[in-house]
């Protein structure tokens, strides 16, 4: 599992996760729909994980030569 994934986890508790430790996405897509204090709390949980992937996916793609 991936480091935002924890903090999710963490924040929202048990019941937005299935017993195999998927997101209940249906769920989650309800209470952001609703609250919009828990999207920024989300947004904040997953936006510096998606910018770190992508910087490391560019990084990557700078030592291999490739123009993006």
């Amino acid at each position: 599992m991936k480091p935002a994934w924890y903090q999710i986890r963490k924040h929202l508790g048990e019941q937005y996760f299935f017993s195999d430790g998927t997101i209940n996405r249906d769920r989650l897509a309800e209470l952001v729909s609703r609250d919009r204090a828990q999207k920024h709390a989300l947004e904040s949980i997953m936006n510096p994980e998606i910018r770190k992937a992508m910087y490391w996916k560019l990084l990557g793609y700078l030592f291999r030569g490739i123009v993006v």
